[in-house]
């Protein structure tokens, strides 16, 4: 068993700001089934669960080939385009060097595809940082987070752990696998979303983060 301490951290409204790229591919997605998309603060709380989810919920009443045809328009626009548009938080960075300065080991669980985790990660220069991921392999390929979980947990073998999320989901998602969870409030979630599924603490800024999950670090 490692003896290092272990943070799992997600990635979309965690480390990085992937609404622009996200939120484009959306708009093109319903313009593409002609369905007039919603205002931008709904579509904002839509991002953390798997895109193909989202739209399938969404657009569902207009049928199967209608979601496919509207799938089919936002991978097309995102894989290209949007990916790129993402930017990485301010205070990430020194973030994530203060918590590797202290010996901890850090891996992404993350609902975004792996080859599109992996490329922001070295696009945002965090890969340094980041020992391991766990992501769906493509983006037809769906993984509940809670299994995402399991599979850090089986290849980091910590001795303590910890995990940092935007949203609700991840939080539960972490939970149910006996993790703690972090909260961050600069993502797509909110204070009482993160409270109300049992975050053990709160992060206002990226500079907090340390502090917290080396808090839960071995002793």
């Amino acid at each position: 068993m490692s003896t290092r301490h272990v943070v799992l951290l997600d990635l979309d409204g965690t480390l990085i700001d992937s609404a622009p790229g996200i939120l484009a591919g959306l708009r093109i997605a319903f313009a593409a089934v002609g369905v007039q998309p919603p205002d931008e603060p709904v579509m904002r709380s839509w991002i953390g669960p798997p895109v193909r989810e989202t739209i399938s919920r969404e657009l569902g009443a207009q049928g199967d080939a209608a979601v496919g045809h509207a799938n089919a328009a936002f991978r097309q626009y995102f894989d290209a385009v949007g990916a790129h548009e993402s930017v990485v938080y301010e205070g990430v960075p020194p973030a994530l060097a203060a918590i590797a300065d202290s010996g901890a080991m850090m891996s992404v669980v993350t609902h975004k595809p792996a080859p599109l985790a992996e490329m922001a990660l070295q696009q945002h220069g965090l890969a340094a940082f980041i020992e391991t991921v766990h992501a769906p392999p493509s983006p037809t390929d769906s993984v509940p987070k809670e299994i995402l979980f399991e599979a850090a947990l089986a290849a980091t073998t910590p001795e303590t752990v910890i995990s940092v999320g935007d949203r609700g989901t991840d939080i539960r998602a972490a939970g149910s696998r006996g993790i703690a969870g972090i909260g961050v409030t600069w993502g797509y979630g909110d204070v009482d979303e993160l409270v109300g599924a049992g975050a053990a603490s709160i992060a206002d800024a990226p500079e907090q983060l340390p502090a917290l999950v080396l808090g839960r670090r071995a002793g």
